[in-house]
Formats: structure tokens, sequence, C-alpha cells
């Protein structure tokens, strides 16, 4: 059996245990490890449903709400921690405002969090809990249950693999999307003792590039509409530097893992 069904009760048991202990001033590791789990168990889930579709919908309903405002949140965190290796050459004052439009961001975001989480708590912890009891259920009944189960999920990588696969010319506007479904692939690939360690390895690493460009593009967007006088060349410049580096070096984590893992030509971007 290449599953245990211990490794698909931890991401659930956790998840339960981050919303029952989120604080009223969440840090950035309570909403890293929040939105993470999140993410996790939406891929295990999606990907294998134990019984009729109405508990997967009752799960998905429950917790994509709090995945969402604990990824807006997480957002600011990294943007804050990139801000300062900007200070060089530019502006103190734009700087400062920039510094400022984040926090006031993560301030907001952060409240809107802990609403959401308060609001789809009770839910989430009972679907979480029903999934729970059809996991152990499918994997304790027999041999048979627990092979059906098992290859619904692998076969629920093979889907997402050829997908990655056979994507199209990789750009700017489908990366994150890209990225999406290799955070998917990858959380199903690790529920499995004998995965090839070495894709999910590289797996995770494009996932860490596509995240930092998005993260630069993001800010980027977000100095482009702070309010009044425009932040100075200098600022912006290392800014627009940043995004197309982190860029090249996405586009070509992306590329090394479809050639070496996922059987799909590396392809320049439009």
């Amino acid at each position: 059996m290449g599953i245990e069904v211990q490794r698909v009760q931890k991401p659930l048991r956790n998840l339960r245990k981050a919303l029952r202990k989120l604080s009223n001033d969440p840090t950035p590791d309570e909403v890293h490890r929040l939105r993470t789990l999140t993410r996790r168990v939406e891929a295990i889930s999606s990907a294998w449903e134990p019984g009729e579709a109405k508990l997967l919908r009752r799960l998905l309903d429950s917790i994509r709400p709090v995945r969402k405002a604990a990824g807006r949140v997480r957002d600011m965190d990294v943007l804050a921690a990139n801000a300062p290796s900007l200070v060089h050459g530019s502006g103190s004052g734009s700087l400062a405002r920039l510094a400022e439009n984040l926090r006031s961001a993560r301030r907001a975001y952060a409240n809107a969090l802990l609403r959401a989480t308060n609001r789809q708590r009770k839910a989430a912890c009972e679907s979480l809990d029903e999934f729970s009891r059809r996991a152990r259920a499918a994997f304790g009944r027999g041999k048979a249950d627990a092979c059906k189960a098992e290859g619904a999920l692998r076969s629920a990588a093979v889907r997402l693999a050829i997908e990655l696969g056979r994507w199209p010319a990789l750009n700017e506007s489908n990366l994150h999307d890209f990225r999406i479904a290799a955070k998917r692939l990858r959380a199903i690939l690790q529920l499995f003792a004998d995965s090839d360690a070495g894709l999910v390895e590289a797996l995770g690493e494009t996932n860490a590039r596509i995240g930092d460009w998005h993260d630069w593009q993001h800010l980027k967007e977000i100095a482009e509409g702070i309010p009044g006088e425009p932040l100075d060349r200098a600022l912006m410049t290392q800014i627009g530097r940043m995004v197309r580096s982190r860029l090249r070096l996405a586009m070509a984590a992306c590329n090394t893992l479809r050639k070496r893992y996922l059987h799909g030509a590396p392809r320049r971007a439009a």
C-alpha cells in the first residue's frame, strides 16, 4: 500500500487545531500554517472524496473563505519582509509610505481573517471530523476499499501531471495557475510513501520560485496604486528589476520541472 491513513489524517487534524487556536493577533507563522493547511486539505479532498459529494461541498465551502482571507494576510507579511531590501538608492519617504500601506492593509486583512475564521470554524471542524471518519473507514474496511481510495488519489495525481506537462506556453498570465496545479499535485504526492522524492522536491522549488515572482509582482501593483504623490522612480525601478529577475527564475524552474519529470517540452514565455 502506498498510503497510510495517517498521511491523510494529519493535515485534517492540524487544520482543526489551527482553526481552533488562531490568536486574536495572528502571527505570520500562524497565518502561513493556516493557509498551507487549507490548501493541502482542499487538494486532498478534491482528489478523493470518501462518500457522497455533499460532504466535499460542505468541507470546501467552509474552509475556502478562511484560505482566501489567510492568503491576503500572508501576502502582506511576505511583501513587508521584501520591502526593506529596496532601501538602497530609494527615497526614504517613498519607502516609508509603501511600508505603512502594507502595515495598514495587513491590519485590515488580519481582522477579516479573524471574522472569517470565527464564522466558519464550527462548520469547518464538523466537516473535517466527518471527512476524517470517512477516511478511517475507507482504509479500515478492507484491502479492496483501501485500494479503491488509493486508486482515486493516484488517478488524480496522474491527471495533474499530464495537465502540467501539456500546459500551454508559460507566460505571466498563466504562471500563477500553473503554480496552483503544481501545489495540488505535490499535496497528493506527499500522501504516498513511494512518491518520487525528486519530483516532490522539484514541485516545491517551482512553487517557491513562482510564489516569489508573484509576491514581487503584487508589490509592484500595490506601489503603483498608492494614492497621492507617485513613489520615487528609483524605488519603482528596483521593484521592476526584482519582478523581471524573479520571473526568469520562475520560468526556468517550471521548464526544468516539465522537461525532467513531466515530459513537457520547455517553451519560451510569450
